[in-house]
């Protein structure tokens, strides 16, 4: 590689240097590259690089877009104005800020009027928020989520419309509607609500290396009662056509009134990798539940030809789309594109 530069350079001088992409070519900054490459990136767009700034620095770097301080203000806004999370929900603020980036990925205008409702069906825990202002009681907690588990059987969850803000289609609100038309349309019925969630599905992603998630909610009820049993979403990664990344995210509900749920993401086997499942808990208890019941797992996987990790990795900050519970430590942030 030839490199090219205007500066006086001295035969026999020792250059530091570190690699940096503006998007279209690479470039050598000369000096050491950065302790902290969040906060840098941060400061080079004008921002505190606080650790709720870093905490959306990371999410925009997960799903390929760069740190700006335009997207970085976006999500700012978005998570301030969130509603707090009911009790036991597993929706933290890292899964949070991790989703709306993905919708951000995608054109959608988080501040949008269905949002809200995309990000709760993404991070699907039981039953459908049906209710405008989702967050405020409509998703319940423990017994009362469990004993209302028969009233949101079959309602559709709710669809993703308009605009947000009144801007015009720079985040790509007529994008999301123009696909969710066209979705009614292919099934007949062009005046029928469709789900947020297939909108996002089908919206094409702007990340740099080509990526595309796809998320499908998961429901497994009993065939007594028809009462939820584990809650969930399958999120699976392709890229140039291959599955490079598949995650079960469960939450398993507790029989009993007092007893707490068990959240879990198990990271599946991809096609030409390694057949082991790997397990990240959310929380303390989860991972302990999981521990125990880690042997009779392991069996019933070995027998679909597969092999259970017997380390459960616990994280309450896992983001819900990474493959490890640890946060990547980055040397170098673009700030292009």
């Amino acid at each position: 590689m030839t490199a090219r530069t205007d500066l006086d350079l001295v035969p026999g001088t020792q250059l530091h240097a570190y690699v940096h992409s503006d998007g279209e070519q690479l470039v050598l900054r000369l000096g050491r590259r950065p302790a902290d490459a969040l906060a840098t990136a941060l400061a080079r767009q004008g921002l505190v690089g606080d650790e709720a700034a870093k905490l959306i620095a990371r999410a925009l770097m997960s799903v390929g877009l760069p740190v700006r301080a335009e997207s970085v203000a976006v999500l700012q806004r978005a998570t301030s104005s969130w509603p707090q999370p009911p009790r036991g929900s597993r929706l933290s603020p890292t899964r949070l800020t991790r989703s709306l980036a993905m919708l951000l990925a995608r054109g959608i205008d988080v501040m949008s009027p269905g949002a809200r409702q995309l990000v709760e069906v993404m991070n699907y825990e039981g039953g459908y928020s049906t209710s405008d202002d989702a967050g405020d009681g409509d998703r319940r907690d423990g017994q009362r989520r469990r004993d209302g588990g028969q009233q949101q059987q079959g309602r559709r969850p709710p669809a993703l419309t308009g605009q947000g803000g009144g801007t015009k289609d720079t985040q790509g609100g007529g994008a999301a509607a123009s696909v969710a038309r066209r979705l009614a349309e292919q099934l007949g019925d062009a005046s029928r609500q469709i789900s947020p969630l297939a909108v996002f599905n089908h919206l094409p992603s702007r990340a740099g290396d080509g990526s595309q998630w796809y998320v499908l909610p998961v429901s497994l009820r009993a065939q007594t009662d028809g009462q939820e049993l584990v809650a969930g979403s399958l999120r699976l990664c392709y890229r140039s056509g291959s599955l490079v990344h598949a995650l079960l995210e469960t939450t398993t509900h507790a029989k009993e009134p007092n007893a707490a749920d068990v959240s879990a993401t198990f990271v599946l086997p991809c096609p030409g990798g390694a057949r082991t499942i790997r397990a990240i808990a959310s929380d303390g208890s989860s991972a302990a539940a999981l521990r125990d019941r880690l042997p009779a797992l392991a069996d019933k996987v070995r027998n679909l030809g597969f092999e259970l990790d017997d380390i459960v990795e616990e994280d309450p900050s896992y983001d819900g789309f990474s493959d490890s519970a640890q946060l990547s430590t980055y040397g170098q942030v673009d700030t292009f594109r």
